[in-house]
């Protein structure tokens, strides 16, 4: 680097960036200020905080295969009205099916 500091590479597990996630809530810092403090990586904070949020924002969701009963839909019937079925898979994307 210009002013003669090397970078350290520091792996960390998702354990041990939840803990860091954690410090940071806990310190009253920016994401800006507590990266720059322990010199690490804003972009990485914010990609961990990202895929962690996702792998625990439901703790109460079962793992595994998820089945939901929509029922039958006549697709032979003539449209008498709208159909919309949206489904929001881990806040990553949306599926949406509309019949008009």
């Amino acid at each position: 680097m210009a002013n003669g500091t090397t970078r350290r590479y520091v792996r960390r597990s998702a354990r041990e960036w939840r803990q860091v996630l954690s410090r940071q809530r806990a310190s009253g810092l920016s994401v800006s200020g507590f990266c720059r403090k322990h010199t690490m990586s804003e972009s990485n904070f914010y990609r961990w905080r990202t895929l962690l949020e996702i792998d625990t924002s439901e703790p109460n969701t079962p793992t595994g295969a998820v089945f939901v009963e929509l029922g039958a839909v006549n697709l032979a019937a003539p449209v008498a009205h709208r159909f919309e079925l949206s489904v929001a898979i881990a806040r990553i994307f949306t599926l949406r099916l509309v019949r008009h």
